[in-house]
């Protein structure tokens, strides 16, 4: 038996390794920490043993009263019908964003937003939010927060890149300042800067994207390339609810926990973005919904926040517990929304998908690991069948060796045991191997 067969044996070993091993176990990867996941809390969450996928990250035994904000300001709308024209304001009404203006003053409900971030569950995922209530475990992310919104959410940005830059708006408003904020833009709103009414429109779109919509401290300094965008046609359809969205969860994510951990269960938080959407989402996902939270007044109307009337809930006692654990009152929910053929017609929500695919497709992938661990342990096996059966290849019962060929049989039988004991355990990472090879004798 020469000494090629026990090459391409060594050979075959090895292909094995590549194929079958590096499938079924890559590298680790070393991820540098992100500055987004330390300001979510997710960094502390992620190294907490104790907290797995879908655990509470507040025990019901530790909810706490909260003292909530918000960066959006009522007055934002109020202003906006005040200082435009009426025929300015009906072209502001015919835009995407004219709409907004029929939200009332006293429908967003902090109270009941903090509720809801009170049974927020842990997930990985930084870009999404993902509660415990009504017995489902229901996420909301870009999705969800898109069709309840209106604003689109998905989409390639980059076709608006030709904008970004130049235009002529910028200039006539903005040319002398060398850092506009939030501040800057209210200002110059409320002073009508404007000298004919397409300015004052797309004046009133900066005012409500990046103090509404976008809502943030005073003092926030403004990406001058949404100022520059007004000059494209397509202002409207510019993915500006992935830039609300990405403010909300930033200001929310484990926020709660964070609070807990660091006992300032009194600290105030403030919600950044556009919280309402969070609050109509809720309503969407019941299956009834109490009478003292809210009415539905048109169950087709587009966007999902046009559908539901709240009630003025600042008032009512033992607020948590009624929604939540009343046996007679609780809410109880149904499944997460999903969009219509209506919705998805409008493409806001382009590229994105609901809960229940993303479901089906950890679900396929765990069942294609789990073939990849039947692939593994068949070619373990057949790999261990070869190697004994390159043993008994060594030696013949039915032949007499003399003293020398037996001394090199027993060299080559030493060889493919070692090879057995060491190499091939290491190639399936596996101690029974070497202890299956020591019984043998």
């Amino acid at each position: 038996m020469g000494s090629s067969y026990y090459y391409h044996a060594w050979a075959f070993m090895r292909a094995v390794k590549k194929s079958v091993c590096g499938k079924r176990k890559a590298e680790p990867v070393v991820v540098k920490r992100d500055i987004k996941m330390r300001r979510l809390g997710s960094d502390n969450l992620n190294k907490n043993d104790s907290i797995q996928n879908f655990d509470l990250l507040i025990a019901p035994n530790l909810r706490f009263v909260g003292k909530v904000g918000k960066a959006c300001s009522f007055d934002v709308i109020k202003n906006i019908k005040s200082k435009l024209s009426s025929d300015q304001l009906s072209t502001f009404k015919s835009s995407r964003f004219g709409l907004y203006l029929d939200i009332g003053k006293d429908v967003l409900s902090l109270r009941l937003i903090h509720s809801i971030l009170l049974r927020e569950v842990h997930h990985p995922n930084i870009d999404e939010l993902w509660f415990y209530y009504g017995g489902q475990n229901l996420r909301f992310s870009l999705y969800e927060f898109g069709l309840v919104s209106g604003l689109v959410c998905g989409g390639d940005e980059s076709r608006f890149s030709d904008y970004f830059t130049g235009g002529t708006f910028f200039d006539k408003f903005f040319n002398d300042d060398n850092k506009i904020s939030r501040s800057v833009i209210e200002s110059k709103f409320k002073d009508a800067v404007w000298e004919n009414d397409d300015d004052a429109v797309k004046f009133a779109k900066l005012y409500f994207v990046q103090c509404f919509l976008l809502g943030s401290l005073d003092n926030t300094l403004i990406d001058s390339r949404f100022i520059h965008l007004l000059d494209c046609p397509d202002f409207d359809d510019f993915p500006w609810g992935k830039y609300s969205f990405d403010l909300f969860v930033q200001s929310t994510k484990n926020k709660l926990w964070t609070l807990l951990q660091a006992s300032k269960q009194a600290t105030f938080y403030r919600l950044y973005g556009f919280p309402y959407a969070i609050q109509f989402w809720f309503y969407e996902t019941l299956t009834t919904v109490p009478a003292f939270l809210c009415s539905l007044n048109n169950a087709a109307a587009y966007p999902r926040f046009m559908r539901w009337s709240p009630k003025d809930m600042r008032k009512i006692q033992n607020f948590d517990f009624k929604v939540f654990d009343d046996p007679n009152e609780k809410v109880i929910s149904s499944s997460n929304i999903k969009a219509t053929a209506y919705e998805l017609s409008e493409n806001i929500v382009s590229g994105l998908n609901d809960q229940d695919y993303v479901f089906k497709e950890e679900e396929a992938a765990a069942a294609v690991n789990t073939e990849g661990d039947s692939t593994f342990e068949v070619a373990k096996s057949a790999c261990m069948k070869f190697v004994n059966e390159l043993k008994n290849l060594v030696f013949d019962s039915g032949i007499e060796y003399s003293d020398m060929e037996l001394g090199v049989r027993k060299q080559i039988y030493d060889c493919i045991e070692s090879f057995e004991t060491n190499q091939l355990a290491d190639i399936f990472n596996d101690k029974s191997v070497k202890v299956r090879a020591y019984a043998l004798f």
